[in-house]
Parts: C-alpha cells; structure tokens; sequence
C-alpha cells in the first residue's frame, strides 16, 4: 500500500523494472475504485476521499481508477500481470475500524481536525464506501531471465 502515496507513480514503477533483475517478480498491493464522479458517491464520500488523499499523502489515488495498476506496470514493460482481488478478505477489518472510528470522527469532522486523524476518517469511511473499492494484490515480471 505505498505506491498510492508515489507523486510519481510511473516513475516508481520505471525504477522498480530497472533494478529488478531479468525474471524478477514484483508484487503490490493496493487499494483501487471505480466511480466515475464525485456525484455518483455522494457529497460526504467524495468530501473524506479528497481528505483521505490530502492529508494521508495519497496523490495517485485519484488516479488509481480499476485497472491503473495493471496499466502502469504493462506501460513499464512488466510482463504476465496478475489482478488478485482480495476486497472480501478486508473488509471484516474495515468494518471494525468502522465501528471504532464513528464516534471520534463526528468531533474531527466537526471541529476541523481530519489531518491530524486521516486515519480515522478513512476508517470511518472506508467500510461505507466498499462498493466503489477493491484491495487488490498486482503481480506482475520483468521479462527474460531463465526459461
């Protein structure tokens, strides 16, 4: 989960292939969405988003729409790129940072305070919001190497 946090993700990924040896293999695992606008989820999702990207440093989640990942590795010149969608598997998780995060996040949101507690927005949110994410594990190799 730190490649949403890249302000320059193609970059990242250009370095990644370069020092991986020919065959290497990299794994991620990130967070992606798919709605289209702020409007299709609403002004209080689309509100902790923006917070959510602001103050957890997260500049490449606006672009991380489905299939940006396996985009920028293809683009990179990765090889067999793998999407496992593991969003099932988190979200007993998220559910219980849900019900620990309410509360106190009715006061940040209330008093101004969500970039000194991002991750309490984000746990307030994120369980809400399930239908418009997935957590996904993006595998994918540099070619060459042995046969």
């Amino acid at each position: 989960e730190t490649l949403v946090h890249a302000t320059e993700p193609e970059q990242v990924v250009d370095g990644f292939y370069r020092i991986l040896r020919p065959g290497g293999h990299i794994v991620l695992h990130e967070y992606d969405h798919d709605y289209e606008s702020e409007e299709a989820i609403g002004p209080a999702l689309a509100s902790a988003m923006k917070q959510i990207s602001q103050f957890g440093a997260a500049p490449t989640w606006d672009k991380a729409k489905r299939g940006y990942f396996e985009r920028l590795l293809k683009d990179a010149g990765f090889v067999d790129v793998q999407i496992e969608d593991y969003s099932e598997n988190v979200r007993p998780m998220l559910r219980l940072f849900w019900l620990m995060a309410v509360i106190p996040n009715f006061f940040i949101q209330l008093f101004g305070l969500q970039k000194y507690f991002v991750n309490t927005v984000g746990g307030a949110y994120a369980y809400n919001a399930r239908e418009y994410w997935r957590y996904v594990s993006v595998s994918a190799k540099k070619p060459g190497g042995r046969k």
